[in-house]
């Protein structure tokens, strides 16, 4: 990290400031002639993460400033200003503003009859990712293979995908799923059922990832009101806050971690996730855009699922129970490809929620 021989006690503020879904954060720099130095080198001015969000501010060789953010929210993004457009002076005053619905930045010399460029950033196809070490990997260009890098340490992960990144390739998989053909009258059943089930599958792994990013973008979970909602009064009676706090202490995690690490909430099960998300960050799956009647269709899955990996994986109609009374429920590709589109609709009103989070 090169971030102009700051004291380390200085950096660790800094990165508690910058620990936020938005903000604003200025610096002027005495650079000399080093930065507009046509000199053909890349120079990075800034590369600091602050939770699993990084900004870094680099001087690229052709002589271009780059402000480049990242978030498991947001994803990517990048602001580009030119430094043929800028005056040269010795002192460059720097602005970085995000939010989760825009980057920008502002480079200027530090006098107000010099001219300097404001520019508006966009998507950005450069794959840098802060590990859970503190160090910044580089990923490469945007693909499939550096959006899913997952990488481990002696059993910690540095580097995993965000929740959106695994929701999206849950449902490539599924669609590669169901290219597949045979001539056994079971196979489609069989290829309907498994798409069922991990339909549900991604939809836990997004609401449990999700759920633990939005701490490290800043957002401050109500643990206390989540302890109340998934223990008993019993359980409350006993100190169980205290014990919490001390075993999260202890582990040198959070308590929303060490409760996920317990496996208190069952993301898995549509009314404790509700929940879940509810109490923890006032996010209320009524009101998040999305009609009541997909969420009852939604919830028919969760049933759905459950029939197969506990009753039956080769059920070919999901509602046995039901029917006469009610149509039969086939699993089929028409299912499929139902299922498909009510939860990627609830999980991208989901994530758009989220973002709508300030602190």
């Amino acid at each position: 990290m090169i971030f102009f021989n700051l004291p380390s006690s200085e950096i660790e503020t800094l990165r508690k400031n910058l620990k936020q879904p938005k903000g604003s954060f200025t610096f002027d720099f005495k650079i000399g002639k080093g930065v507009f130095s046509k000199d053909g080198r890349e120079i990075t001015l800034v590369e600091i993460s602050a939770g699993q969000q990084l900004y870094r501010l680099v001087r690229t060789r052709d002589m271009k400033i780059i402000f480049y953010h990242f978030s498991p929210g947001t994803g990517a993004r990048e602001a580009v200003a030119n430094l043929n457009n800028i005056t040269p002076y010795y002192r460059l005053l720097f602005v970085l503003t995000w939010s989760t619905k825009e980057i920008r930045l502002l480079v200027t010399p530090y006098t107000k009859t010099l001219l300097g460029e404001h520019v508006v950033g966009g998507p950005s196809y450069q794959m840098y990712r802060p590990g859970t070490d503190g160090k910044v990997y580089n990923l490469g260009k945007d693909s499939r293979i550096s959006r899913m890098a997952h990488f481990s340490l002696k059993g910690k992960i540095l580097v995993q995908p965000t929740a959106i990144e695994v929701w999206d390739e849950t449902l490539l998989a599924i669609d590669a799923l169901n290219t597949g053909t045979s001539n056994d009258g079971l196979y489609s059943t069989i290829v309907a059922n498994t798409s069922i089930s991990m339909l549900i599958s991604g939809f836990e792994a997004y609401t449990k990832r999700r759920f633990i990013e939005l701490e490290e973008e800043g957002i401050t979970p109500r643990v206390i009101k989540l302890i109340g909602a998934f223990y008993s009064a019993k359980e409350r009676s006993t100190n169980l806050e205290q014990t919490i706090k001390d075993q999260a202490k202890e582990q040198n995690i959070s308590i929303l971690k060490l409760l996920i690490q317990k496996k208190t909430i069952g993301f898995q099960n549509f009314q404790k996730c509700k929940l879940a998300y509810n109490k923890a960050y006032r996010i209320q799956f009524g009101n998040i855009g999305v009609p009541s009647t997909l969420l009852e269709e939604m919830q028919k899955y969760f049933d759905y699922r459950h029939r197969i990996i506990h009753v039956h994986p080769a059920f070919g109609i999901l509602n046995p129970h039901e029917t006469p009374e009610k149509d039969a429920v086939y699993s089929d590709k028409e299912l499929i490809d139902k299922g498909k589109a009510l939860f990627d609709e609830f999980i991208k009103k989901l994530h758009l929620a989220t973002l709508s989070l300030e602190k």
